[in-house]
């Protein structure tokens, strides 16, 4: 049997979309990337200074949802999981967004828990791959929060959410106490289980592997890591751009990102970085096709309308607003 899944991942600095291909195996479902698209929606700019989100963003966003559904009609896929990273969760009138991409484009789109957070980290990266009887430490750096999962001998073992992130560090909305809770809890880690590594997700810390130019497993050293913060940080966000061919939503990010992760890993007592390039999209793909039913079947949706319904519509305004928006 063959089918595809898609999974929407709504963050403070960007929406991605991955839809994967699943066929049936003699060892169980094998999925396949199919398409993968990442929008730079720093939804994060308007939440973490003003509270909610602007009238504008919010139009950019329904516009990126409902292009995501066609696509996904296109692509015809069955089911999908669609969550709403911090921002979207801590804005003010998330509430009324979420309802306004339900009517505008079929998708159902929930806030993102901690421990749903943990679970699909915990999905991404193959668990086989890690030495046995050692405790790592996942760790997902957001534009918002920084997501700390405590893998003990192989089985999840704790979780915690953070508020510190690269865009709200970058907006002046991190506090102090926060940042000092996060070191705290991993100083505490470090006294009880003392992790090997830090499998690190998200999209900074891809960007720094491919930068570092990690060895085939994708690891490196803390120390790599910090040469490499070093460069970075001399010079201004438009000679990253040009030196190190980065976008500019990632060129004004990556140094804090780093400051971040050089701070996790001292106060963690790790040295040792491992980056299995891939985030929680990949983690709600896996949950779909490898989990009892009665794990997804809280978060899971079909496609509706079927994709035949989608096109045969009489008319479509939205891209008929889009065009007034632009005059």
């Amino acid at each position: 049997m063959y089918h595809n899944v898609a999974a929407i991942d709504i963050g403070s600095n960007a929406v991605r979309l991955l839809i994967a291909s699943v066929r049936d195996s003699p060892s169980g479902p094998v999925s396949k990337k199919e398409v993968l698209i990442r929008i730079p929606l720093r939804l994060g700019e308007d939440s973490f200074t003003n509270g909610t989100i602007s009238q504008s963003s919010v139009r950019w966003l329904i516009h990126v949802m409902k292009a995501f559904g066609y696509l996904m009609r296109v692509q015809q896929v069955r089911t999908y999981m669609a969550f709403a990273g911090s921002a979207l969760r801590e804005a003010s009138n998330s509430d009324e967004i979420l309802a306004i991409i339900k009517e505008k484009a079929g998708l159902t789109v929930q806030p993102l828990s901690v421990n749903e957070e943990a679970w699909f980290l915990y999905e991404s990266y193959a668990t086989e791959k890690l030495l046995p009887q050692r405790n790592y430490l996942y760790v997902d750096l957001g534009g918002g929060t920084t997501e700390i999962v405590l893998l003990e001998n192989g089985r999840l073992a704790d979780a915690r959410r953070f508020n510190v992130g690269t865009v709200r560090l970058l907006v002046g909305k991190e506090l102090k106490t926060e940042r000092q809770a996060m070191i705290d809890y991993l100083s505490r880690i470090k006294a009880s289980h003392a992790p090997v590594a830090l499998i690190g997700t998200g999209g900074n810390i891809n960007k720094v592997a491919r930068l570092i130019r990690t060895t085939r497993d994708k690891a490196f050293t803390l120390r790599s890591l910090q040469l490499l913060h070093t460069k970075l940080r001399q010079i201004s966000v438009e000679g990253r751009m040009n030196v190190f061919d980065l976008a500019p939503d990632r060129a004004d990010v990556i140094v804090p990102a780093c400051e971040i992760f050089i701070q996790v890993a001292k106060a963690a007592g790790v040295s040792k970085f491992i980056v299995p390039t891939r985030g929680l999209v990949d983690g709600m793909v896996r949950t779909m096709i490898t989990q009892p039913q009665e794990r997804a079947s809280t978060s899971e949706r079909t496609v509706d309308p079927p994709i035949d319904a989608c096109f045969n519509e009489s008319s479509d305004e939205s891209w008929q607003e889009f065009d007034d928006e632009q005059e």
